[in-house]
């Protein structure tokens, strides 16, 4: 029991008072070379879907955004170790709901249309490319 204080104390002082999400995420998906970072899977989903990342994070429901936002999401809980809140917060704060209704939609979608299921292979396959060779 008293080791417990003295840990719960003594940890008190280790870490600051407030730890906030944003800078957790951006731990997280710091660029590392020859590892998969959802700012990789942004950038590469962006610029196959012809938007910016910032529409990947933003609030718009626009279908030319809602479906590109889907794909980053699905490949980045396919391709990360992220749980799905953190996912949620690193597209602009989103609930981890919305983060598996992406994921489910895009499953379907890719068994429902080769050519989706072919784009989003090709998403994955540059994704790990420009992750293999960042500096």
């Amino acid at each position: 029991m008293i080791s417990g204080a003295f840990h719960s104390r003594a940890m008190s002082h280790a870490w600051p008072a407030r730890v906030r999400v944003p800078d957790v995420i951006r731990v997280d998906t710091a660029s590392r070379p020859g590892r998969v970072t959802v700012s990789a899977i942004k950038r590469v989903t962006a610029a196959h879907y012809g938007c910016a990342v910032a529409d990947l994070e933003g609030p718009s429901r626009l279908r030319s955004l809602a479906y590109p936002r889907q794909v980053a999401m699905y490949l980045a809980a396919d391709m990360t170790k992220l749980s799905l809140p953190r996912i949620g917060m690193a597209f602009g704060g989103r609930d981890h709901t919305t983060v598996l209704h992406g994921q489910r939609a895009v499953i379907e979608r890719m068994a429902a249309d080769v050519a989706v299921a072919e784009a989003v292979g090709a998403i994955r396959a540059e994704v790990l490319r420009v992750t293999r060779f960042a500096l």
